[in-house]
C-alpha cells in the first residue's frame, strides 16, 4: 500500500500580499496598504521612520524606506522585539512593495519585498 501526504496550497487573502521575509505582512485596505512586522533589535526603545513617495509608483511597484532609529537614552543590551505597524496611503494600484531597511546593526533583514500572489491558471496578479 502506498500513500502520500499532500500539504494544502498556501491560502492567500484576496487583499493580502506575500512578503519575503515572512515576518512582514502587507494587506490592502480601503485607505491604501497596511504593513505589519515584528523584528528583533539589539536593545529596547527603538523607533522608526517610514518614507515613500506615491509618485514613485510606476508599473504597480512602490519603493519605500524604513529607518530604524536607536534609542537616545542608554539602554541594556538585550535583544528585544520591535513592532512595525504602518499605514501606507497610496492611490496607485500597487502589486509590489520594495522596502529597504536602514539600521546600525548587521543582522536581520535589509530589504523586504511584498507581492500579490500570481495564479497559475490565469497567469495574472490578483
Amino acid at each position: 500500500q502506498a500513500f502520500a501526504i499532500v500539504a494544502p496550497p498556501p491560502v492567500h487573502k484576496p487583499d493580502g500580499f506575500t512578503c519575503d521575509p515572512p515576518e512582514f505582512t502587507l494587506v490592502r485596505t480601503d485607505k491604501g496598504l497596511h504593513l505589519h512586522a515584528t523584528i528583533e533589535v539589539p536593545t529596547p526603545g527603538y523607533s522608526y521612520t517610514f518614507s515613500t513617495d506615491d509618485s514613485d509608483a510606476q508599473g504597480g511597484i512602490l519603493t519605500a524606506n524604513i529607518n530604524l532609529q536607536t534609542p537616545e537614552a542608554a539602554t541594556a543590551q538585550v535583544i528585544s522585539t520591535f513592532r512595525i505597524d504602518q499605514q501606507i496611503k497610496t492611490t496607485a494600484d500597487i502589486n509590489t512593495l520594495n522596502i529597504s531597511i536602514d539600521k546600525e546593526f548587521d543582522w536581520g533583514p535589509e530589504k523586504v519585498t511584498c507581492t500579490t500572489p500570481v495564479t497559475e491558471e490565469e497567469g495574472t496578479t490578483k
